[in-house]
């Protein structure tokens, strides 16, 4: 891990005021699509994206790790209110899963820093909401 994004790490963990879990990783989200399937892949990987599963270890060999560029290959996790808000309007619905990321998987940390970051290995812990396809249904979990 380079001294850049080390020190950025810092500040995205600070400002955004991220908690860890027993282990020492970083509890984040990612908003995925209502069948847990991603909104956008690009893993390097020669098969079809990862459905997201409770307790599923996902990760991938393509990833941008330039924090100028905002979106980029590999994982974007992100603070709760940026996975919420993330795709709120698709009209595939939306499922925001809590997620564990060791500090060392942590590829890029954007300098927009807008609330999201890049990694390439991450653990799903949960699903925290959940919205139907045609918005219907919506289910919220304990926080």
């Amino acid at each position: 891990m380079g001294k850049k994004l080390v020190e950025g790490l810092i500040q995205f963990i600070t400002h955004n005021k991220i908690k860890k879990d027993l282990w020492g990783r970083l509890i984040l989200y990612k908003a995925v699509q209502a069948n847990r399937a991603p909104y956008y892949h690009h893993f390097g990987q020669a098969f079809y994206p990862p459905v997201y599963q409770n307790g599923a270890e996902i990760s991938c060999s393509l990833y941008n790790k330039s924090r100028f560029q905002d979106c980029g290959s590999g994982l974007h996790v992100a603070t709760l209110e940026f996975a919420l808000n993330f795709g709120k309007s698709s009209t595939q619905g939306q499922t925001v899963l809590e997620v564990a990321v060791w500090p060392n998987d942590v590829v890029c940390v954007p300098l927009s820093n807008e609330g999201k970051i890049r990694v390439k290995k991450l653990y799903v812990s949960r699903v925290i909401q959940h919205r139907d396809k045609d918005a219907s249904s919506i289910l919220y979990f304990n926080f």
